[in-house]
């Protein structure tokens, strides 16, 4: 046989992971080393090796096809590249360990042999069950697969139903570490079951998913595979139900009694999720707020004031070419960050303040607060741009942005004391409210600051410099 350009493909489904949780690749190492020894005896030369390390050739995801529709296919890059490369030219021979290896889906073999057929492509195999060189071959190779998918639908179908019955039993079902328990899945890691506590307290008291994974990432508390925390692990980690003790399977709850104990307590766990699928949460990516006023201060105008630039806060409004006008439009971070914060240490320290706030109020209907905080949301956003569109005069907008914040605020307030907390619980009880107050993270100072004053930055005097009288603070009522 004539000298060839040789593609390799080697894959296996499951691969096994060292102490560290490192795949060893030692199923696909093995292949290589063997396609290679039969490349040598053909005479053949390996221009490229693909690589698909724990990959199933039988699994299949929903995703989005070309025409736009969407489908179930079994997902494999390497396969889909080696296919390229050999149509395209930049390999003309193909060399696997086993049909297995190669292919278990019957749409992949046909779009295998077209390739095939469309170049001449010869394909070997190290254990002679693949080969497309004629009809024979290629009738033989279809009904293969075809086998070897009925089998593997098959094996899919017994562990489905094992899973199912370990589940049944209240077993945890295996798979990767999870964040606050050990590799068992049964036995609680006591460090990492803490940060879920206070995670889920924190979520419930107002601080956001990012501020609450900055915080993560500060106290430098390592996830699970050792990568940084994002909003999105935080939030995959409070929404586990396992987290309250609770037995899922494939979406279901099941009325078993879990082998492992609760990290958290049933109630806060659906106070937590409540809180995380609520509509008016779900904002788009953006920059850790990194002071205490950011996106929660407001502009003369009610635009929101975001700090930019020289350490200044600036009308976002004004920013984004909303809002006209001078001398509303920037105020020193730190030293408005300082007003605010004597302010609200100064409050707090008065006697039964905290306790107001703390105090949970019975017969709450979560349901519809929620729905009512995230349409007053979208009425906050309307009113903006009905301002900047000229359909508002700025007194129309100051007189209906005070009217929803108003509601905004005590409805949200409600929900957070129907979880069982309120922002200002981490000072409850506090000796030294200022103490306890500087122990807090930015997040949870944040949280006060929403729950207990509205902020408006007055128009500044042209000449003279920072002036504390700018900071307009209104006390909001428990």
């Amino acid at each position: 046989m004539t000298d060839r350009n040789a593609i390799i493909y080697t894959r296996i489904s499951l691969d096994t992971a060292d102490e560290t949780g490192v795949l060893q690749g030692k199923g696909v190492a093995d292949q290589e080393k063997d396609a290679r020894a039969l490349a040598a005896r053909l005479g053949w030369t390996v221009v490229r090796v693909v690589e698909e390390n724990d990959t199933s050739a039988f699994k299949r995801r929903k995703v989005t096809l070309p025409d736009g529709s969407r489908g179930l296919r079994v997902v494999r890059p390497g396969f889909r590249s080696m296919l390229d490369d050999l149509a395209h030219g930049r390999g003309d021979a193909l060399i696997a360990v086993d049909l297995d290896r190669a292919v278990r889906d019957p749409r992949d073999l046909e779009d295998l042999i077209d390739v095939v057929e469309a170049r001449q492509i010869p394909v070997e195999s190290v254990s002679g069950s693949l080969r497309l060189a004629n009809d024979a071959d290629i009738t033989m190779a279809r009904i293969m697969v075809a086998m070897a998918n009925k089998a593997s639908r098959d094996t899919s179908r017994r562990v489905a139903r094992a899973h199912r019955r370990v589940a049944e039993e209240g077993r945890p079902n295996g798979g990767k570490r999870m964040f606050g328990f050990e590799r068992n899945g049964i036995d609680i890691r006591p460090d990492e079951a803490v940060e879920i506590l206070q995670a889920s307290q924190r979520v419930l008291e107002g601080v956001s998913i990012r501020e609450i994974a900055m915080d993560l990432r500060q106290r430098d508390v390592p996830t699970v595979q050792g990568g940084p925390w994002t909003a999105a692990t935080v939030r995959h980690m409070l929404g586990r139900p396992r987290n309250a003790g609770l037995v899922v399977h494939r979406g279901e709850r099941l009325p078993v009694t879990a082998q492992w104990q609760p990290i958290v307590p049933i109630e806060v766990y659906e106070a937590v999720t409540r809180v995380l699928v609520d509509p008016g949460r779900l904002t788009s990516p953006g920059n850790t707020p990194q002071w205490l006023g950011s996106g929660i201060y407001r502009c003369a105008c009610a635009g929101p004031m975001r700090v930019q630039g020289r350490e200044r806060y600036r009308c976002q409004l004004v920013a984004t070419g909303h809002a006209k006008g001078t001398g509303h439009s920037t105020i020193p971070a730190r030293l408005t960050d300082a007003v605010v914060e004597a302010a609200v240490l100064a409050r707090l320290a008065l006697p039964d303040y905290i306790a107001a706030f703390a105090e949970p109020t019975p017969e709450i209907d979560v349901g519809q607060l929620q729905s009512e905080a995230s349409a007053l949301r979208v009425r906050l956003a309307t009113l903006a741009e009905d301002y900047a569109d000229g359909h508002l005069t700025r007194a129309q907008l100051v007189a209906g942005t005070k009217r929803v914040e108003t509601r905004l605020s005590a409805v949200e307030g409600e929900l957070a004391r129907a979880g069982g907390r309120s922002p200002l619980t981490p000072l409850l009880g506090a000796r030294d409210v200022a103490l306890a107050w500087s122990r807090l993270s930015l997040g949870p100072r944040r949280a006060i600051i929403r729950a207990t004053v509205e902020v408006r930055i007055a128009r500044a005097v042209l000449g003279r410099a920072f002036d504390p009288e700018r900071v307009e603070i209104t006390w909001r009522t428990p």
